[in-house]
């Protein structure tokens, strides 16, 4: 495994000393809840499950700002909300782009990276930038078909995200923030899904290149390959614990979607959640840059 960046055990206990966090290592997700997918936080091991949104419209992705005080929120309608931990207080992100399919927050907390539809069309995404309250939006990346899932590196040099055109793969690229520059990192694999960034770098995500969808890591660049999970059903939406040592992630494995954590490529997987309704898209909070 790649070595943990320095910055963050001083920076975890720092911010848990001050009561910045809700709690260091943190989990958030979605949970089916009275009709609705709410946000729900838990911790490392599943203890303390907390339901943090009521809110009576469908949420379709969570994720943490750094500060560990507030997540970003989007709705099935391509709304951005934030919303804070304790209190549940919920407030828009008034972005101006139309149909926004997925987002998340740089390390600084200063910046929105940004899938969203061209003219309108859920089927024609380019990548955005914009200022955490939603101003000074500017397209990014714009190639054809659908890219998605934009994920800043911890070091924001690189915007990592999926690209596809709704046919046999849907691949993973690198972009630098710096002047855009891409690199493409998986060449028609498949369907490769769910990214998300380990605070050394590390990458990890869903790919159904074995037939059916199960979790891989790979370095930053994209090689020494790692596969997680062989389980039948869906396994999906890994998130990287703080230490870059272990993933939590959604699994249809128990009969119904719900939470699982799982210690490493050759280690057990266990639940954390059991909602008869099912749980899904797990974000482990990794602290400040």
């Amino acid at each position: 495994m790649w070595s943990v960046a320095p910055w963050l055990a001083a920076g975890i206990a720092a911010l848990t000393a001050s009561g910045g966090a809700f709690a260091a290592g943190e989990i958030a997700f979605l949970g089916q809840t009275g009709g609705y997918w709410q946000v729900w936080v838990m911790g490392a091991d599943g203890n303390g499950q907390r339901q943090v949104t009521r809110s009576d419209y469908e949420k379709a992705r969570v994720s943490w700002f750094p500060d560990g005080r507030r997540l970003l929120v989007l709705s099935l309608e391509g709304q951005l909300f934030e919303v804070d931990v304790e209190s549940g207080h919920e407030k828009q992100v008034p972005l101006r782009l139309g149909s926004v399919h997925d987002a998340s927050v740089s390390a600084d907390g200063q910046w929105l990276a940004v899938s969203a539809g061209s003219g309108g069309s859920r089927d024609n995404q380019d990548i955005w930038l914009a200022r955490s309250d939603g101003s000074g939006e500017r397209r990014f990346i714009e190639m054809p078909w659908f890219q998605d899932e934009p994920r800043f590196s911890r070091d924001g040099v690189w915007i990592y995200f999926t690209s596809g055109d709704g046919k046999q793969d849907h691949d993973v690229w690198r972009a630098r923030v710096s002047n855009g520059s891409k690199e493409q990192l998986t060449v028609n694999a498949r369907y490769h899904f769910e990214l998300d960034l380990a605070p050394n770098g590390a990458l990890a995500y869903s790919s159904n290149q074995s037939g059916d969808y199960e979790l891989y890591t790979s370095a930053p660049d994209g090689t020494n390959v790692v596969r997680w999970t062989n389980s039948p059903g869906i396994d999906g939406h890994p998130s990287w614990s703080p230490d870059g040592q272990a993933l939590v992630f959604h699994s249809s494995r128990g009969g119904s979607l719900n939470i699982w954590r799982q210690d490493g490529p050759k280690a057990s997987a266990r639940p954390l959640t059991h909602f008869a309704e099912g749980a899904r898209d797990p974000d482990w909070w990794k602290g400040p840059q």
